[in-house]
């Protein structure tokens, strides 16, 4: 009877540390709101990047980098034909971008200067729809090319890898517009938004920075379900994750942003203003985001804006 008593009273208490647990896990959960709409008439933006104490981010559709510096937004760097969609902060003020519409990757500094434009990887192949980057902790870059935004095309993406000696290799291929792109569990994995295929996949690191063991993250419709995935477009595009383990999913189509666990279950979500969330990115520390959208999308100039989100009361 005795060990039945201490048996009953273990099970109690160990239930008391689970919910301890969780409750504990539900306030770590940032609950974002809109602090401030950094610029209300941008042409389609993507891919903020905190740098120096200002923000710097893409206007695809006028082919730039603007820079915020808290007060005003100017253009940094201007190239026709490049559609930008992607930054990088990379050492002594400089940083790398995506060109999308002419497959390259152009390295400039916080002057507005371009530096070097690389457009072929190490076997000399070109590059189709550079889009998004993420830094590994040795200082190497992967970075998403998407092939052709056509639902009728056949899954042509792939994803490269920069070394710090500056070489590029192709790691893998055959993904459905690979589009954001982030290193989680501390570096042990890549998880890439398949936006065509609706879905998050990840990939095991290996030491050499090799990704390997492909398989499903995320579903959407297992998230958020078929209603609004129902066009053809919808799907994930930026990606991030902070460092606690939170990935966060902007959904290009839906207004939102999808916050999830290190097993892609979702705990909470960032509603945005616009329809077309296109990517999200930190500030100084993880409570601070900024979030670019448009909303038109497919009519040019793809009017959109860049907005700041603080996480201030906790919970789901």
């Amino acid at each position: 009877m005795k060990n039945i008593k201490a048996m009953a009273g273990f099970m109690v208490l160990a239930g008391l540390a689970v919910i301890v647990l969780v409750m504990g896990l539900q306030q770590q959960v940032p609950r974002f709101s809109l602090d401030r709409v950094v610029n209300d008439s941008s042409f389609y933006p993507e891919g903020p990047l905190w740098m120096n104490s200002a923000l710097y981010y893409t206007e695809y559709s006028k082919h730039r980098v603007m820079r915020w510096n808290g007060k005003k937004n100017t253009p940094l760097w201007t190239q026709r034909g490049c559609g930008p969609s992607a930054l990088m902060d990379l050492d002594e003020g400089t940083m790398l971008v995506t060109c999308y519409d002419s497959g390259s990757l152009v390295k400039i500094d916080t002057r507005g200067r371009a530096l070097e434009t690389i457009d072929k990887d190490a076997s000399g192949n070109p590059f189709n729809g550079p889009n998004d980057m993420a830094k590994d902790e040795k200082g190497g870059i992967y970075f998403t090319c998407s092939g052709k935004f056509d639902v009728k095309a056949k899954p042509e993406g792939s994803i490269y890898y920069m070394r710090t000696d500056g070489e590029i290799i192709r790691v893998a291929d055959g993904l459905h517009y690979p589009n954001g792109i982030a290193l989680a569990d501390n570096g042990d994995a890549l998880l890439v938004n398949e936006h065509l295929a609706k879905k998050v996949s990840r990939f095991t690191v290996a030491d050499n920075g090799l990704p390997g063991n492909y398989r499903e993250f995320l579903k959407l419709e297992s998230v958020i379900g078929s209603a609004p995935l129902a066009d053809d477009y919808t799907g994930p595009d930026g990606l991030k994750a902070d460092e606690d383990g939170r990935i966060y999913v902007c959904v290009y189509g839906t207004g939102k942003v999808l916050i999830t666990d290190q097993e892609g279950a979702l705990i909470a979500s960032i509603e945005v203003p616009m329809t077309y969330v296109t990517n999200i990115n930190f500030g100084d520390t993880s409570s601070t985001v900024f979030i670019t959208a448009s909303e038109d999308a497919f009519n040019p100039p793809y009017p959109g804006a860049v907005f700041r989100y603080t996480a201030g009361s906790r919970g789901r």
